[in-house]
């Protein structure tokens, strides 16, 4: 009998304690808030080689994020610009120069949230999902993954963002 009691009794720490994470961020995160810093990161591979060419950059004053806490709704508004760059691929004698490409992204509508993830839930498209990497009173660090498509090599790019947060 007692091991049920303290297993009864550990359920409920657990519950209490995880519940009040996910509220706490949910109160953290409350209010009008601007991306100073987006941070993107994506791979081109060539395919007469294989080769892997990593691409990263970073974008500043890259959009905005909302949330109201009480009506358990939320936006996103996400535009920046990546660099061009010049790729060496083997077996080409010259460069192959990727022009700067748009990230843009939005959406908005309910959102629920875990103590580490927030999902914005828009019906024009799919779920977005934001991991929290960090959260705190006025700064909050968050990624996600967008596609997007890059004309000039024909193809669709799926980027790893990490928008770093400052409270308006």
């Amino acid at each position: 009998m007692k091991n049920y009691s303290f297993l009864s009794l550990t359920l409920s720490f657990l519950l209490f304690f995880s519940c009040s994470k996910e509220k706490q961020l949910a109160k953290r995160m409350n209010g009008d808030w601007n991306i100073d810093l987006l941070e993107y990161k994506t791979n081109l591979t060539d395919t007469t080689s294989g080769a892997v060419i990593p691409v990263t950059g970073s974008s500043v004053n890259a959009g905005s994020v909302n949330f109201n806490s009480t009506e358990k709704t939320g936006g996103y508004s996400i535009d920046a610009s990546t660099k061009a760059i010049n790729l060496t691929l083997p077996g080409f004698p010259n460069p192959i120069i990727v022009p700067s490409t748009r990230i843009t992204a939005s959406g908005s509508g309910t959102f629920s949230n875990t103590e580490n993830s927030i999902t914005i839930i828009d019906g024009q498209r799919a779920p977005k999902v934001f991991k929290v990497i960090s959260s705190e009173k006025t700064t909050m660090l968050l990624e996600t993954d967008e596609t997007t498509r890059v004309d000039s090599l024909n193809l669709n790019l799926v980027i790893n963002l990490s928008l770093y947060l400052s409270k308006k």
